[in-house]
């Protein structure tokens, strides 16, 4: 499972993403919903547990902002890990 720290935007389709084993072996994981939903904090949380079992992620989106936030939040997560 996925460690997490519970925000306040969590909604439940999200906090399924990273509960499920089914999506951390898909090549392909989606995450969408409208500003301020948590999906940057889902998707990061998601790459740092992907990144600590020796997975290469991958991450797009359709601002430049969100990719910037999730490869700060990632780097600064795995720490010594990199």
């Amino acid at each position: 499972m996925v460690e997490y720290s519970k925000t306040k935007t969590d909604n439940p389709a999200q906090m399924e993403l990273l509960r499920s084993p089914e999506h951390m072996r898909s090549n392909l994981v989606t995450c969408t919903g409208p500003p301020g939903s948590g999906k940057t904090r889902t998707l990061s949380d998601m790459i740092i547990a992907l990144a600590k079992i020796g997975h290469t992620v991958l991450c797009v989106a359709a601002a430049n902002t969100a990719v910037d936030l999730d490869a700060t939040t990632v780097y600064r997560a795995l720490g010594d890990e990199r």
